[in-house]
């Protein structure tokens, strides 16, 4: 028990160095429990370019039915949380909750997404004994309304009898969900540069169409540099293709942009 104490502590001032929070200053470790979000991959709490180029694609992220199935009514998305002080040897529940975002289509509960508070949300939000972290499941509905418009839900880790908030940066997350094509996180500015250019409906689903991949999040999340590129290449080869047999009439996005890929 000693030494996951240790651990522990040392976790603690990783975690604080690695998220810029400065408010951990003044949250020296004093039998305090703490509970906040962080990377998916445990691996990258030693990251030092974590903050600069990984942490958004963990805090925010984006949904979409579109690709599935029409019988698929229920998806989950994951988050990952870790806890700061002592390993206990009990299961310790923490509390999500929702938080409004202004000028934005707010996700309803029950309806968009699970609630957080009802009987089956709760039983999935506990820290198990001996653990201090764990992958958080957060369960999206797939209403009609999304069909027209994608809802953001954003939420928190709230205090409660087991824990207190970590780092304010670190205690929310963000989910964007929709039955509509969704730019994914890992379509990020590193990506538009270098692999897929400028985002647009009209190019994603292109992107679907001639190669028979869902592009979403899973799938681009995963994708190697190598992998990237090969795909960028082909993708070139594709469009020219469309752009040779529709001349004068080149594919153009939403905006009515000429596609391109880098």
């Amino acid at each position: 028990m000693k030494m996951k104490v240790i651990q522990n502590i040392f976790l603690l001032g990783v975690l604080c160095s690695l998220f810029s929070c400065k408010e951990a200053e003044f949250m020296p470790y004093k039998d305090v429990d703490r509970i906040q979000f962080g990377p998916m991959d445990p691996a990258k709490i030693y990251w030092s370019d974590y903050e600069k180029i990984w942490k958004l694609s963990d805090t925010a992220k984006a949904y979409s039915f579109y690709t599935e199935e029409a019988t698929k009514l229920v998806d989950t998305v994951y988050f990952r949380i870790y806890t700061l002080g002592k390993v206990q040897n009990y299961d310790r529940a923490f509390k999500l909750m929702q938080s409004l975002v202004k000028d934005v289509d707010n996700a309803v509960p029950n309806k968009h997404y699970q609630a957080f508070d009802d009987s089956k949300g709760e039983q999935l939000y506990v820290v198990k004994a001996g653990q201090s972290y764990m992958r958080v499941p957060v369960v999206l509905l797939r209403d009609a309304s999304l069909k027209s418009k994608p809802y953001t839900l954003q939420f928190e880790v709230v205090a409660n009898e087991h824990f207190q908030q970590g780092a304010p940066t670190n205690t929310w997350r963000r989910v964007l969900v929709g039955d509509l094509l969704l730019q994914p996180a890992a379509w990020d500015d590193y990506a538009t540069k270098y692999f897929w250019g400028k985002y647009s409906r009209v190019k994603h689903e292109f992107m679907i169409e001639v190669t028979g991949l869902k592009w979403d999040q899973e799938m681009m999340s995963k994708l190697e540099f190598d992998q990237s590129k090969h795909f960028g290449t082909e993708l070139k080869k594709e469009l020219a293709l469309y752009n040779n047999a529709h001349l004068g009439e080149p594919k153009v996005d939403e905006f009515g942009d000429l596609i391109v890929f880098p």
